[in-house]
């Protein structure tokens, strides 16, 4: 009896690998540009072996820090991914920027951001879907400080943030999309609450899609 009680668990637990394996299969990233059709990615596209992704945020409305004092929006902002090719989903974020900000109230703010760089994983499309993700954490926390006047003087980070992919065709590329990430707050004045928003375009390399 103990010896088909091992058997059952053993059976039980390949079964689950077996399910694992597949949903994992299905989930595969593979990273694809514009290029010559190699048969891995759609016509006209060939996998991506190279290091560096660059995406700017799209406008409007920018990116968009939202508190119960003041909305905080940035008209440009630029991420820097690092990224180990085609098919290995984690890098690091080298590089974020964030220029053209202002409150609701229209006072200029400065935006610095912080602890850099970052781990980033891409997420490849779930087998039937055109979504994809980018997961960004931190153990300190991502994140930047923002000055605004007298109005907002508050470091705001995440220790993980995601965003939701989509391939776009007008330009082709992934557009990457936070909504209302909450956010940690600490400084000499901070607001209560704090949720960022924003939506980030892939455009180097060409034609850059997640599948």
């Amino acid at each position: 009896m103990k010896y088909l009680k091992v058997l059952g668990l053993a059976a039980v637990a390949a079964m689950v690998v077996m399910a694992f394996g597949a949903g994992s299969a299905s989930a595969a990233v593979k990273l694809c540009v514009k290029g010559v059709s190699d048969g891995k990615c759609p016509t006209g596209k060939e996998e991506y072996n190279g290091s560096h992704i660059e995406a700017k945020v799209t406008n409007p409305p920018g990116a968009v820090l939202t508190t119960n004092i003041t909305t905080v929006t940035c008209t440009e902002s630029v991420v820097t991914l690092s990224s180990k090719g085609a098919t290995e989903p984690t890098g690091e974020v080298t590089n974020l920027s964030f220029t053209g900000c202002k409150t609701s109230a229209n006072q200029a703010c400065t935006v610095e951001v912080v602890n850099l760089p970052y781990t980033s994983h891409i997420e490849g499309a779930v087998e039937g879907t055109n979504t994809s993700k980018l997961r960004v954490t931190d153990e300190v926390g991502a994140g930047a400080k923002v000055v605004c006047g007298f109005v907002i003087n508050c470091t705001f980070t995440t220790k993980e943030a995601t965003l939701t992919g989509h391939n776009i065709t007008t330009p082709t590329t992934t557009e990457f999309t936070a909504v209302k990430v909450p956010l940690t707050r600490n400084g000499g004045i901070c607001p209560t609450t704090a949720e960022w928003t924003a939506s980030y375009s892939v455009t180097t390399p060409e034609g850059f899609t997640v599948h």
